[in-house]
């Protein structure tokens, strides 16, 4: 047998070869993928002392992006105290729209 003829019956030393191939791209792509998701930004939903009600406010990073206080809602013109997390947990949390909805009252 030549040494340059691949083995078929070695199938492990295939997937291992293939694995060390293409590990690199998919922890590229993961890479990638992470930084993709930070960019897009977070929504936060609290009590807003400023406003005076509940605002839902676009976190990209620790800069405000767009807040519900504001037409429009890029346009933020305040002070942004709530960058810092402490400012948002004075209150308690407001709740996600998702659970909003009315809730079955058991008979007890």
């Amino acid at each position: 047998m030549d040494i340059l003829t691949p083995d078929v019956a070695n199938t492990d030393g295939q997937v291992a070869f293939l694995v060390w191939l293409f590990t690199p791209f998919v922890l590229m792509a993961l890479i990638v993928l992470r930084d993709e998701l930070r960019r897009r930004g977070r929504v936060r939903r609290f009590r807003c002392r400023d406003a005076g009600r509940e605002v839902e406010v676009l976190f990209v990073g620790n800069e405000v992006r767009a807040c519900t206080a504001f037409d429009p809602m890029d346009a933020v013109t305040c002070d942004k105290a709530c960058r810092n997390a402490a400012y948002r947990r004075q209150w308690e949390p407001a709740l996600p729209v998702f659970s909003r909805r009315a809730r079955k009252v058991s008979a007890a």
